[in-house]
């Protein structure tokens, strides 16, 4: 029945799908990152008005389609564009990819404002912008599939629109960047990161068909840091663990509540009784 609901998840999101970049989330195991809240604006077909479209996206953008292509593993489109304006939030012009779940919308050379939420993903190790809403301008008419009022006349008003509502009412939702881990290759510092460091017999693959990683249950032996309320999984780098083996592993969860955990670095899964594992073992004492 668990694999039965995991492979479910997979079909729904195998990646931190872009449609489902909202402020609010919940967890799912397969790509070890979030869902979206089905409340948030992004996951529901009802239209909403455009100004609380605007209220829910941490990150908004605007600039020019410099190229548009798809990633058949992760069955997404991938785009990259010239970015030429941000109203909200936080832009890295060193993040170059952009996710969105079709290309059907996007040609090379012409304007879109952008709603985003900025992803990471410890199974790719990088960062992408994955795009949820969009504003665009076809045939003459200014088109924004999710807004129920959207009646600007050209796409210089809908951009001085934003700067305007963004200005006067500042983001104050979630902003943190999602499926975040540790970029370090310190020790140490992936201890301190990760909420939870624990020795763990592994059971069993529940889960192997996504893109980079794979879904273990395990055997509780011993938790080093932090609470473990009836977890029994973990995602992880694909095939880095044998079943029957003892590892120590260095964790994040990714939801309070969450019945998993998600390897907080690449560096995250440790043979136990290994120097690396002694060393880790010695900074709980």
């Amino acid at each position: 029945m668990k694999k039965t609901i995991l492979c479910v998840f997979l079909s729904v999101l195998l990646i931190a799908l872009p449609s489902c970049a909202g402020r609010n989330t919940a967890a799912s195991p397969q790509n070890g990152t979030n869902n979206a809240d089905p409340s948030d604006v992004q996951t529901s077909s009802v239209r909403v008005p455009f100004d609380r479209i605007i209220e829910d996206m941490p990150v908004i953008l605007s600039g020019t389609c410099t190229g548009v292509s798809h990633n058949d593993e992760y069955s997404t489109a991938v785009l990259s564009f010239d970015i030429q304006n941000v109203y909200q939030g936080e832009y890295d012009p060193g993040i170059t990819e952009f996710r969105a779940i079709s290309s059907d919308i996007f040609s090379a050379g012409k304007e879109y404002v952008l709603f985003c939420r900025q992803y990471a993903s410890v199974f790719e190790q990088k960062d992408f912008y994955s795009v949820g809403i969009t504003v665009y301008e076809d045939g003459g008419r200014v088109v924004c599939e999710r807004a129920s009022d959207l009646s600007f006349a050209s796409m210089e008003a809908v951009r001085a629109h934003i700067s305007d509502y963004a200005a006067k009412h500042p983001f104050a939702g979630d902003a943190s960047v999602t499926g975040d881990y540790c970029r370090s290759e310190d020790l140490r510092e992936i201890f301190e990161y990760s909420s939870n460091v624990l020795a763990a017999d592994i059971k069993a693959v529940v889960s192997d068909d996504s893109p980079g990683r794979t879904v273990y249950s395990f055997d509780l032996v011993e938790s080093l840091k932090g609470e473990v309320k009836g977890e029994t999984m973990v995602v992880a780098l694909k095939g880095s663990m044998e079943v029957g083996k003892r590892y120590l592993l260095l964790l994040s969860q990714p939801d309070p509540g969450a019945e998993f955990f998600v390897i907080s670095s690449p560096l995250s899964v440790l043979a136990d009784g290994s120097e690396d594992a002694g060393f880790i073992r010695s900074l709980t004492k």
